[in-house]
């Protein structure tokens, strides 16, 4: 199956590289951001993603696609979140994208990623849906702890409500949350209680789960690379 997906994916990227953008603003007074090269030569020497769409004017940042398929949108944002979680959390920084499901008979399932400003708990972004996809999730970080990190905001169930799909939600506790069109969301009274202020639309969402039904857990910190312990006394006798 995924090698008949990658096979596919390879098709398909040619036709795609350069998408049908349309613009996605969560709202009209977020703070924009200037382009950060650092990110984009990051992005550049990972050789897991491609550029799908440059920066814009208005300090947007460049949208990248992940160029491994996935079978299914869970499993998408769960990658997504683990390759991106990480840094989101040690630089307070969110990181957001979309995931695309392919045409035809067999689908697959991409991600893009793009990202926010340091500190900023609101993200104006794009949306690039290349030709044979359509949007099938969101996904996204919410930077370093705290304990209004945990919840989906408003902005993100209206986000879900608008496009009726599901919304991903990774975290400083390593848990990947998902909140899904017409789920529950918090009364005001309870937000404002909670220290939110007096906001509709708050939610918990829930536990993301696998294919086989179990939960699925996201990194929170970039794997280190341990030394290799060398036997001095071997290494001078094999000189």
């Amino acid at each position: 199956m995924k090698g008949s997906m990658n096979n596919t994916f390879k098709r398909v990227l040619d036709r795609c590289i350069k998408p049908a953008l349309f613009a996605l603003l969560l709202s009209p007074t977020l703070p924009t951001f200037a382009a950060d090269s650092s990110f984009q030569e990051s992005m550049m020497s990972n050789p897991g993603t491609a550029l799908l769409a440059g920066p814009a004017e208005g300090g947007y940042q460049a949208i990248w696609l992940s160029t491994t398929p996935f079978p299914s949108h869970v499993e998408a944002a769960a990658a997504a979140s683990n390759q991106f979680n990480p840094r989101s959390i040690a630089e307070d920084r969110e990181y957001v994208g979309v995931v695309l499901k392919s045409a035809g008979e067999n689908p697959y399932y991409l991600y893009t990623i793009s990202r926010g400003g340091h500190g900023a708990d609101a993200v104006p972004f794009r949306v690039a849906v290349p030709q044979g996809f359509e949007l099938a999730a969101f996904w996204h970080t919410h930077g370093a702890k705290h304990w209004s990190r945990v919840y989906f905001s408003n902005s993100d169930t209206a986000l879900a409500e608008r496009w009726n799909v599901p919304i991903y939600l990774a975290n400083h506790t390593g848990n990947l949350q998902v909140f899904s069109p017409g789920a529950h969301t918090r009364s005001t009274a309870w937000a404002q209680k909670k220290g939110f202020g007096r906001v509709a639309g708050i939610a918990k969402g829930n536990e993301a789960r696998g294919n086989s039904g179990q939960e699925v857990s996201i990194a929170t910190k970039t794997p280190t690379t341990t030394p290799i312990q060398t036997d001095i006394t071997t290494l001078v006798a094999s000189l």
